[in-house]
């Protein structure tokens, strides 16, 4: 009988340590195959991880539901026995490399300055009768992105600019326009003060908030700004 029982464990030893070794070539397989045929990266900013094909010049998108499963697929029709889980557990694991989209555009920059100051010269693209318009937009400019840097996370920046005029002139363009087209994705000209869970969010996630019709708000909102 104790033969028996040892006999029993030692199979159902066995077969857990083949098992153990299955799954560890299973993973090592798909973490190959994952490498090898996609690009990964997990966007800080935007709290996502992004994929394209690897080697191409293709935007990223969002490895959200959808493009895990068609990834489980692919990989079960090439030979990998895995699900979506274990695709969902490596796009949201450290294997992914971090990107923050901020900080690349930044440093990208670096060393490419001309010497001139584009930031007024920007500035001096709104007509306006304001001695210092010019030098507060710099500051603004400068406190904004700095903000983006998170250079000072304890002071917010407390001056906006308010641009006045008739309708058509192009306001929100201006504006939109503060952002260079990698950057697009942080502008936000959609925002309702009123719902205050996704104000918060938008004071988070964006790099631009324009708040159009500003007129139109209540004088008790106005002051908050």
């Amino acid at each position: 009988m104790k033969i028996k029982n040892l006999k029993k464990i030692k199979a159902e030893n066995q077969r857990n340590r083949q098992a153990g070794k299955l799954k560890h070539d299973i993973t090592c397989r798909l973490l190959d195959y994952l490498e090898l045929k996609y690009e990964m990266r997990h966007n800080t900013a935007l709290g996502c991880t992004e994929i394209r094909k690897a080697g191409s010049n293709e935007p990223f998108v969002a490895a959200d539901e959808r493009m895990r499963n068609t990834i489980a697929i692919k990989a079960r029709l090439d030979g990998i026995d895995v699900w979506d889980k274990d695709i969902r557990r490596y796009t949201e694991s450290d294997f992914v490399k971090v990107f923050n989209p901020v900080d690349d555009f930044l440093n990208r920059l670096r060393g490419r300055w001309d010497g001139k100051d584009h930031i007024n010269a920007l500035a001096n693209c709104v007509p306006n009768d304001n001695a210092r318009w010019a030098d507060w937009f710099h500051t603004w400019f400068l406190a904004m992105v700095a903000q983006w840097m998170g250079l000072d996370n304890a002071h917010g920046n407390s001056v906006a600019p308010l641009l006045i005029s008739r309708q058509g002139y192009r306001k929100s363009t201006f504006c939109k326009r503060l952002l260079p087209e990698v950057l697009q994705w942080g502008y936000n000209d959609n925002l309702v003060i009123s719902e205050k869970q996704n104000t918060l969010r938008a004071m988070t996630q964006s790099l631009l908030i324009n708040i159009d019709e500003f007129n139109t708000l209540s004088a008790k909102m106005q002051d908050g700004f």
